[in-house]
């Protein structure tokens, strides 16, 4: 089939509000901080959450890779392995994490057409959600790393749980991303009619 069967869908301004969930974590953050001490913004139990909302993500990906057969949802599949094995801190997962997300890049660009053409482009909401969800982790590991010293106020003392919190919510919206969407059986294969 030609790509011309498969017409990319524009993504609309008001498609990019998941992007203000990264902002609004960091928000939160800084709020937190500033009014009191609340036990549960805490480094420890946000790593809890973490997990719990991680496996969530590996679930809904084995339940919709079963239903859909999509590759993007192999690949999301992965991600969430990832992502959970690399919560739980084992001495290997560092390494998995690199090797996995590699893997999965190179498998992303194998399967460019039926990922990205025949899916991704007819998908505006997926597309955004998606994206935004790979600049929130982004986000949360430049805080990790602590890219905004300079910048945010008190940023010693908040980076640590800022940057827990911000992977929570990065998981959270691994789940929906994982989650929108059609949930015909190779939507793209059948000629379906997107959705957005």
């Amino acid at each position: 089939m030609s790509e011309s069967k498969f017409p990319k869908l524009r993504t609309s301004w008001h498609h990019w509000w998941p992007l203000l969930l990264g902002v609004a974590g960091m928000g939160v953050s800084i709020a937190l901080y500033h009014t009191g001490p609340w036990r549960f913004y805490a480094k420890a139990p946000l790593e809890v959450v973490a997990i719990a909302v991680a496996s969530l993500g590996v679930v809904c990906a084995l339940a919709r890779l079963a239903f859909t057969r999509e590759p993007f949802h192999l690949l999301l599949l992965g991600v969430a392995v990832t992502v959970l094995l690399r919560e739980i801190h084992w001495d290997w997962t560092k390494l998995f994490a690199y090797v996995s997300l590699a893997t999965i890049t190179v498998m992303a660009f194998v399967w460019h057409r039926r990922v990205f053409v025949e899916y991704l482009d007819r998908q505006p909401v997926v597309r955004a959600w998606f994206v935004s969800t790979v600049i929130v982790y982004v986000l949360s590991q430049a805080i990790a790393r602590r890219v905004f010293s300079r910048v945010l106020p008190d940023e010693a003392a908040i980076y640590s749980d800022m940057e827990e919190l911000m992977e929570v919510v990065a998981h959270a919206m691994l789940v929906v991303t994982v989650l929108v969407g059609p949930w015909r059986r190779a939507a793209h294969a059948a000629g379906d009619t997107p959705t957005g």
